[in-house]
């Protein structure tokens, strides 16, 4: 359903796409499924005589603009206004899981080789289990960007998946380093964030919500996290 993934409004996804990002979801929890996946969707294939351009290579930048799209329902009906609601909906969320697993180290064709004294992922395992940077950071802003756009709001449970996620791109260096660079180039982000998750509390009594406890520990996790590089970069800045 190609139309379905495109960036326009008018053409949310369909229950028919939803079930297909719900398949692709599982299949890439799957360290062999989800290097193939790596494989097929890189920007370039490389052979033995020349540097071929990939025909799949923009199914990273379609799915992840299903993120930025959200239904023009000013022409439908009450039955159908929720139906597309629901379905894109769902694919936003699946989605939001694809790049989670393809963004985790730990998903990976080989076990995690650590020294016995040191708990760092090496650089070669995480070459060999993170997509290319081009698609790291296609992703990582997809997300980012998705969270706090202003364009829908969003409720825990849509919330909770993308803040684990960037917490846990930053276990390394290399994902912490790109997403202090996205949010030094996207100041609001944050903030966004926040009154997103302030406006889940207004809406109504949510606190026996189980995902209202994951967001609220893990932007605490964020938070701190944010706050140690600002604190290090303080202390480089005073030792220079």
């Amino acid at each position: 359903d190609e139309t379905s993934v495109l960036p326009e409004k008018t053409h949310p996804c369909s229950t028919q796409t939803a079930r297909i990002l719900n398949l692709l979801m599982w299949l890439v929890s799957n360290g062999s499924v989800k290097s193939a996946f790596l494989e097929v969707t890189s920007k370039y294939h490389h052979t033995t005589e020349s540097i071929e351009v990939n025909k799949y290579g923009k199914v990273v930048q379609t799915i992840v603009n299903v993120l930025y799209s959200f239904p023009n329902t000013a022409d439908s009906t009450v039955v159908q206004e929720h139906q597309r609601n629901v379905s894109h909906t769902l694919a936003q969320e699946y989605i939001v899981g694809i790049i989670q697993m393809l963004l985790d180290p730990e998903i990976s064709l080989v076990p995690i080789a650590q020294d016995a004294q040191d708990s760092v992922i090496s650089d070669k395992h995480l070459a060999n289990s993170l997509p290319p940077q081009d698609q790291y950071n296609i992703y990582l802003n997809g997300i980012i960007d998705y969270i706090s756009t202003d364009e829908a709001e969003l409720g825990f449970s849509q919330l909770a998946p993308v803040l684990r996620t960037m917490v846990m791109v930053t276990y390394h260096t290399n994902g912490l380093l790109k997403l202090k660079k996205i949010l030094l180039e996207k100041s609001g982000v944050l903030c966004n964030v926040i009154k997103k998750i302030i406006g889940c509390f207004e809406e109504s009594n949510k606190i026996n919500n189980p995902d209202c406890y994951n967001v609220l520990t893990t932007i605490s996790e964020l938070l701190r996290i944010i706050l140690g590089m600002a604190l290090d970069a303080n202390n480089t800045m005073s030792n220079e």
